[in-house]
C-alpha cells in the first residue's frame, strides 16, 4: 500500500484529526518489477550478443553501441555514439576494395527508405590492408525519437577462405591444362568432365 497521511488543526493550532489515505499499488509495483527484468535482460543481451548491434535516433545519431559492435568497427562507444551513420570518419568500402559512399550504407538506406536492409556486405578500412568485412542488417524502430537498429556480423574469415579456394582452384587448373601428360576427371556428381589442353584426341573421344 501506500499511504498518505496529514493532522487536521484548530484555529488554536490544536490537532483535531488525523486524515490518511491508503492506494492499493501492488499491480503497479508488478508491473515495474517486470519491467526493471526486461531491462536487466535487455541489458545482458546487449551487451553480450556476438553480433556487434548499434542503435540510432532518428536524426542519425548514435545512441548505442555494444562491445561486440565496437570490436568489428574498431571505434570505441564514446567515439562511436559521437558520430553520425553518414559521418566522413567511417572508412567503408565495397565488396570490390573500391569506397563506399556514405548514402549507399545500409544504414543510411534504411534510416532515409524507413524499410528493412538486408545481408549488405562491405568492409571496415583500418588502414593498410587490414580490413574487417562485415554483413550488415539494418531496421528501422518503430518508437518516438528512434531511428533504426543496426547488426554487424563478422565474415572475415568466410572471405578469406574463399579467397582462399580460388586461388587453389586457380592454381589446379594451371597444372591440370599444363601437364604434358593427358588426364581427365570425371564427376559423377553431376556427371561432367574436365580434360586437359594435352589430351590427345582420342582421350577426348
Amino acid at each position: 500500500l501506500h499511504q498518505r497521511c496529514h493532522t487536521v488543526y484548530d484555529e488554536s493550532g490544536l490537532p483535531l484529526r488525523s486524515v490518511g489515505t491508503a492506494l492499493d499499488v501492488t499491480d503497479r509495483r508488478k508491473a515495474e518489477e517486470g519491467m526493471r527484468i526486461n531491462l536487466e535482460k535487455y541489458r545482458a543481451l546487449f551487451a553480450s550478443f556476438p553480433i556487434g548491434i548499434s542503435v540510432t535516433d532518428d536524426k542519425g545519431n548514435l545512441l548505442e553501441a555494444n562491445p561486440e559492435s565496437e570490436r568489428l568497427l574498431g571505434v570505441s562507444a564514446e567515439a562511436h555514439t559521437d558520430r553520425k551513420i553518414d559521418a566522413r570518419e567511417w572508412k567503408i568500402v565495397r565488396p570490390d576494395g573500391s569506397l563506399m559512399p556514405p548514402e549507399e550504407y545500409a544504414s543510411v538506406r534504411a534510416l532515409e527508405g524507413g524499410e528493412v536492409v538486408e545481408n549488405a556486405e562491405m568492409g571496415i578500412d583500418r588502414g593498410g590492408d587490414d580490413i574487417t568485412w562485415i554483413n550488415v542488417h539494418a531496421a528501422p524502430i518503430p518508437l518516438e525519437d528512434h531511428g533504426i537498429v543496426i547488426t554487424y556480423h563478422d565474415i572475415t574469415g568466410r572471405r578469406q577462405a574463399d579467397a582462399l579456394l580460388r586461388e587453389s582452384e586457380e592454381r589446379f587448373r594451371k597444372l591440370f591444362d599444363s601437364n604434358p601428360t593427358p588426364m581427365t576427371i570425371w564427376t559423377y556428381k553431376d556427371g561432367e568432365f574436365l580434360l586437359s589442353d594435352y589430351n590427345t584426341p582420342m582421350a577426348r573421344l
